[in-house]
């Protein structure tokens, strides 16, 4: 998932989206040049389970955790309509889109989980947008083969 992330937030244009990889007390302490209007991606620590076959040979990993894509907001700003239409909604429409269309070119990738949830004021920065909790499956054998 690392990988994957911050290939999608190196390749956004106009401008690559700034990519934090951390805990979330540590993604707390964000203090960036801001980028106004400018998705933000934060993954959390990534859980890898891994599975065997009878000959001890990989077979898949497990990846399950949580990434959030947000932008940066006015903690004075309007009602929570206004937050989703101006902030949430942009990234549902778009980024979101972008990381699942990146995840499924790899046909070694299964989604089995996909959560979303909105997320307001995130962080001591104060950031609006999404998490996203997620459950993916990678086919070992057919990357190895590839």
């Amino acid at each position: 998932m690392y990988s994957i992330l911050k290939t999608v937030a190196a390749a956004a244009t106009p401008t690559a989206y700034p990519f934090t990889y951390a805990r979330q007390d540590f993604a707390n302490l964000f203090d960036e040049v801001e980028a106004t209007g400018l998705p933000h991606i934060f993954l959390d620590s990534v859980k890898v389970s891994e599975s065997y076959d009878n000959y001890d040979n990989l077979i898949e990993k497990t990846y399950t955790g949580s990434f959030m894509i947000v932008v940066s907001s006015d903690i004075d700003e309007g009602d929570y309509n206004t937050r989703y239409t101006n902030r949430i909604k942009p990234i549902l429409d778009a980024t979101v889109d972008e990381i699942r269309i990146a995840l499924h070119v790899a046909d070694w990738i299964k989604i089995n989980g996909w959560d979303i949830t909105e997320v307001i004021n995130m962080f001591g920065y104060g950031f609006d947008g999404v998490l996203i909790d997620f459950n993916i499956v990678e086919d070992t054998q057919r990357t190895t083969a590839q």
